[in-house]
């Protein structure tokens, strides 16, 4: 259900008596349920009248104002030719992990691995230069959408941030955040605040992104070390 049907039915069920109390309800609604950025929730309430209709328009442009929010730093066929410059061919396999192997990364990584992937293959001269995953996480309140390089090896060997959806936090997309991640792999501690030093300001993000990326080198090592020929691309 998309967030216009689903703002809709709070305002037509929800009883208006006094404003503070339709306003606690709205704005918790709103952040939890529908998770639009707080901020945005209290400055339509600030500005808003009593009226539900006016609200409720309110609320539909909080939405569409989010959804166009995203900061778009790299479509993905400029990422694949700036990843790869020298590749002869940039392909794709599409991965399905079974049940079995999701529960062994869950357990390796300490956090539920999903069970499509697709990675991208670059080849010279019929060998492999390298890999990339794109994926998203969860920051405080919308997916970031990121990318990472691989050595055939499988160590990371660039980061790039795609799209950035939240109001703050966007300093993740800095180098000085994603140079960190270059040369780690599977097995190398990515602990975040630890291992990898977060962005004043952007904890929340960077936390989320140094989750993802080890969630995507602990994936492909898992497939370069078990399943190498799920890594072929299909004929096209």
């Amino acid at each position: 259900m998309n967030r216009f049907i689903l703002i809709t039915t709070f305002i037509i069920t929800t009883p208006i008596r006094r404003k503070i109390d339709f306003d606690n309800h709205f704005h918790n609604y709103m952040t939890r349920h529908i998770q639009l950025h707080p901020a945005l929730v209290a400055l339509a309430l600030a500005t808003a009248p009593l009226s539900a209709p006016a609200i409720a328009g309110l609320a539909t442009l909080l939405t569409l104002s989010e959804a166009s929010a995203a900061t778009v730093y790299w479509e993905l066929p400029a990422l694949l030719s700036s990843f790869f410059p020298g590749a002869e061919r940039v392909s794709f396999a599409k991965v399905a992990l079974s049940a079995q192997e999701r529960a062994a990364l869950t357990l390796k990584t300490g956090r539920t691995v999903r069970g499509d992937w697709t990675i991208f293959v670059a080849t010279k001269a019929g060998q492999v230069t390298g890999y990339a995953v794109v994926d998203e996480v969860r920051g405080m309140h919308e997916p970031i959408t990121y990318a990472s390089r691989f050595t055939p090896a499988g160590a990371i060997s660039r980061m790039e941030v795609m799209r950035y959806r939240e109001a703050y936090g966007s300093e993740v997309r800095e180098q000085r955040f994603l140079s960190q991640f270059t040369g780690k792999s599977a097995a190398s501690s990515l602990r975040p605040g630890r291992d990898i030093a977060a962005i004043s300001g952007a904890t929340i993000s960077s936390y989320a992104v140094t989750r993802g990326a080890e969630e995507s080198a602990a994936v492909l090592d898992y497939l370069l070390q078990q399943r190498p020929s799920a890594l072929i691309p299909a004929a096209r």
